[in-house]
């Protein structure tokens, strides 16, 4: 089917939802559709920006449009009018079955693509705009010319501005015009042109042309000019950071440059309070004025000098010639904190063991990088309610250390101590710290010994009274004199004891271990407290006594012939816990006797019963199991005393003091 009229769109976005109009347009149909083209010329609304177009074809047929020999309709390009004298209904049933009537029958193509119009600016003048050099004084008129390349009208909604210093619009075509909301309009192929002024303070600038170009707006015109003019480069601020209160910061530079062309002349600097001109500034003003040449520099040195705590900032202000402009003036932000003197934080504390010390640690509660204190350790005696004295004494000579000690404190003395922070010209005293030293504790009392085994004794004490002028002990001290008793050499309170253990206060015995069995010992025990001790002035002999010993007794015992015999401790002649022992057994006694072991007596030897008196001593009952009486043996004894003989052997253990010895061997030879 061959379109025979066209649906044309127009919108003003390309979703074609905003300005919507649509135009139904008859044209002739192509004889040949190969490259057949159509065009159509639209209205353009005012003030359009971009335009899009899109179109459908479109055919309509009558019901005899089935016989291509019709003549068409010249005014709608159709067969449908001519149908009557064309056709017959009959034919038109033939050609079209299901058509009633003579209506006519409408085909739609897809709508086809989007085309756009719109305005385009577009600049003919060289772009940027360069004035070149200008001397102070001199100016300069430059043109930019606007040209609309596009399809729609180009507009100007709002008036061309400029950035930049030293540049002003002398004329322009490109404006507004009044009482038009669209502002003035250029043609398609028409131009107009805006004229920019420059002087010799101007640098780099812009110029913007707001317009309906959708893709140019603002359209924007880059200007240059080299003035030969002085051109002042400075920092816009400087941080000297934080600064102790009442002291002066180090220095810092604030660099000024001459980027310009022409001599820069320096007229005034003003340095705000809380801060000064250091030493070595090169920009310092010499009579009345100080000429910077092109493309040099001077520095300006300033320190900080804060007079109060908290962030402190200020402007330093140069009066020069920027730019060519007299009395410009070019401004520096200055910032600092001002911090208060540091006041050190004082801890200390006191020795746990004599002789008394006083440990001093402190920390600064601030601190300023590159600015030391040196410290001066006080010291202070309180009165006798505890208060701190108005004044103190340097206790050694100023240190940049953090740490102190002080040994010469005396017993039932209170001390107060300070410590002096110095920065600068402020001299701050630390937080305080009182320390009491107590008078030394009395010396305990009835130091005893005690046996626990072969090699060890236990050694007690009780410690001394407390009362309100001499404290507690918090600990004491057990000594040993060096050698046994018989051979040491140790005073009293002299040279010659070795320290065995530090207990604690709570302790009131201690067990000495690794002696020698039935070697005498000399001890003592000293009371202590952080700051002096008491010596217990006598002292104790310890021995350390062998528990159970293996014993063999004589032999004295010899059997007779009866079927028992009883073996005194005379005929034994042993005794537990005597045979082979030290003095000082009593409180002992014997347990764990075991039963008798018989070795020797021939075939039928006898039995023994022991039995140990509490005072140790040992006697046996021998029972020979020979009923009768058989011609003696070849040694003349008959047959029991024969079973009597032989080597018997038990065993038995010590205890003292609820501690048990290891057992022990007693051997008993019967002849």
């Amino acid at each position: 089917v061959v379109s025979n009229w066209f649906s044309i769109q127009r919108a003003t976005n390309a979703s074609f939802t905003s300005g919507l109009s649509t135009f139904n347009v008859v044209l002739p149909e192509c004889t040949v559709q190969t490259g057949c083209a159509r065009t159509y010329t639209d209205s353009i609304p005012t003030n359009a920006s971009t335009l899009y177009y899109r179109v459908m074809a479109q055919n309509t047929v009558g019901a005899g449009d089935g016989r291509q020999d019709v003549p068409r309709n010249p005014v709608d390009g159709s067969y449908g009018a001519l149908l009557s004298s064309s056709l017959a209904p009959a034919d038109v049933a033939k050609l079209m079955p299901n058509l009633v009537g003579y209506a006519n029958v409408t085909a739609s193509s897809a709508y086809s693509g989007t085309a756009t119009a719109s305005a385009i600016a577009s600049i003919t003048s060289a772009t940027p705009m360069n004035f070149g050099s200008l001397a102070v004084g001199a100016t300069k008129v430059m043109a930019v010319t606007v040209t609309n390349t596009g399809i729609l009208p180009l507009s100007f909604p709002s008036a061309a501005s400029i950035t930049g210093t030293g540049y002003t619009i002398s004329a322009n075509t490109c404006t507004v015009t009044a009482g038009r909301t669209a502002g003035i309009q250029v043609a398609s192929g028409a131009s107009c042109t805006i004229s920019v002024t420059a002087t010799s303070a101007a640098n780099l600038g812009t110029l913007s042309i707001p317009n309906n170009d959708p893709l140019h707006n603002p359209l924007v015109v880059e200007m240059t000019t080299t003035g030969i003019v002085p051109l002042v480069s400075l920092p816009a601020s400087l941080d000297f950071g934080s600064a102790l209160k009442g002291s002066t910061s180090a220095g810092k530079t604030v660099t000024l440059s001459n980027t310009g062309t022409a001599p820069l002349t320096l007229s005034a600097i003003t340095v705000p309070a809380q801060f000064a001109l250091g030493t070595g500034s090169t920009c310092g003003i010499t009579a009345t004025t100080k000429t910077v040449t092109a493309g040099a520099s001077c520095n300006i040195n300033l320190v900080f000098k804060p007079t109060a705590v908290g962030v402190i900032s200020g402007n330093l202000s140069i009066t020069d010639n920027d730019h060519g402009v007299t009395s410009s003036v070019q401004v520096v932000t200055l910032t600092g904190t001002g911090v208060a003197t540091a006041q050190p934080l004082l801890n200390g504390a006191l020795s746990a063991l004599p002789p008394a010390t006083v440990s001093l640690s402190w920390t600064p509660s601030s601190s300023v990088a590159g600015q030391t204190d040196s410290f001066q350790v006080k010291r202070g005696v309180a009165a006798a309610n505890g208060n701190c004295p108005a004044t103190y004494t340097n206790l050694g000579t100023a240190t940049t250390l953090l740490t102190a000690t002080d040994a010469t404190v005396a017993a039932g003395t209170t001390y107060c101590y300070q410590v002096v922070a110095t920065a600068a010209t402020v001299v701050t005293n630390s937080t305080v710290f009182s320390v009491a030293v107590p008078l030394g504790p009395l010396p305990p009392t009835l130091l005893t010994s005690n046996f626990i085994n072969a090699t060890s004794v236990n050694i007690g004490w009780t410690p001394g009274i407390v009362v309100p002028i001499n404290p507690a002990a918090t600990g004491f001290r057990l000594q040993q004199c060096s050698g046994t008793a018989a051979t040491g050499t140790c005073a009293a309170k002299g040279a010659g004891w070795a320290t065995v253990a530090d207990v604690a206060a709570n302790v009131t015995s201690y067990t000495v271990t690794n002696l020698t069995a039935n070697a005498s010992y000399l001890f003592r025990v000293e009371a202590f407290n952080p700051v002096t001790s008491a010596w217990l002035t006598s002292t104790a002999v310890a021995q350390p006594l062998a528990a159970a010993y293996s014993v063999t007794s004589a032999v004295s015992a010899t059997a007779v012939a009866a079927t028992t015999q009883t073996l005194s401790a005379t005929n034994i002649g042993v005794n537990v816990l005597t045979n082979s022992l030290p003095a000082g057994a009593a409180g002992r006694t014997v347990t764990n006797v075991s039963a008798v072991t018989h070795t020797g007596g021939g075939t039928t030897p006898a039995t023994a019963a022991v039995s140990v008196t509490t005072a140790g001593a040992v006697s046996m009952v021998l029972t020979s199991p020979v009923t009768t009486v058989t011609t003696p043996t070849a040694t003349g004894n008959n047959a029991r005393q024969e079973s009597k003989r032989g080597t018997y052997t038990f065993t038995y253990t010590v205890t003292y003091g609820g501690v048990t010895s290891s057992p022990a061997t007693v051997t008993i030879k019967v002849n």
